[in-house]
C-alpha cells in the first residue's frame, strides 16, 4: 500500500511540474478561442482538439501571415483570423468545388467580414501556387489525405511549403494516421 501512495505522489508531483512547465497562453489566444462569432459546433470541439493549446504551441502571433492548406469546415481558419488580427492575413488554399457542388465553407467564412483578413484560394493540392515570405503553414487533419489524391506527391507539396515559409517559417502538421 506504501509503495501505491508512493507511486502516486510521484505522479502527482510529475503532473504539477508539467502543468508548471507547460507555457502560458497569449491573451490574444484567449480572446480568439472565447470569440462569440465562433460557431457552438466548433466550441463543442475544443475539448477534444485543444485549440488554446495548439495554436500556442505553433507560436502563431497577430500580424503575421499564415497559409492554411486544405481548411475543411475551417475550424482552425476561425481561430487563426482572430489570432492574426487586422494586421495579420491569412491565405487559405482549398480544393476548387466539384461541378454542381457547393462552394468550399471557408469562401463563406472570407465573406464574413469578421474575417476580414482571409483569402480562399482554389487550387488543387498537385499544382500547389502558395504565397511566398510567409510565417507559418498550417494544415490539420487532412495530411494523410494528401497520400490518397491521384497524380498528388507529397514531397511537391513540401517543397512548395518550404518555398513559401520565410526563414525561421514554421510548417504545422497536426495529424493522425489514416
Amino acid at each position: 500500500m506504501k509503495a501505491l501512495a508512493t507511486a502516486g505522489a510521484v505522479l502527482i508531483s510529475l503532473l504539477g511540474a508539467s502543468l508548471a512547465a507547460a507555457p502560458s497562453i497569449p491573451a490574444y489566444i484567449t480572446a480568439a478561442v472565447a470569440d462569440s462569432a465562433r460557431p457552438a459546433e466548433d466550441k463543442q470541439q475544443d475539448a477534444e482538439r485543444q485549440p488554446a493549446a495548439t495554436l500556442a504551441f505553433a507560436g502563431v502571433k497577430p500580424g503575421e501571415t499564415v497559409i492554411e492548406i486544405a481548411p475543411g469546415k475551417g475550424y482552425y481558419t476561425r481561430l487563426l483570423s482572430a489570432v492574426l488580427g487586422a494586421k495579420g492575413k491569412l491565405y487559405a488554399a482549398t480544393s476548387p468545388p466539384k461541378p454542381d457542388a457547393p462552394p468550399p465553407p471557408v469562401q463563406a467564412i472570407a465573406a464574413d467580414p469578421h474575417y476580414g483578413n482571409v483569402s480562399v484560394s482554389l487550387q488543387r493540392a498537385a499544382d500547389l501556387k502558395l504565397p511566398q515570405g510567409v510565417d507559418l503553414v498550417w494544415t490539420s487533419r487532412n495530411y494523410h489525405d494528401f497520400h490518397n489524391i491521384p497524380d498528388v506527391d507529397i514531397a511537391t507539396i513540401n517543397r512548395a511549403v518550404f518555398a513559401a515559409l520565410k526563414p525561421g517559417g514554421t510548417y504545422l502538421v497536426l495529424d493522425h494516421a489514416a
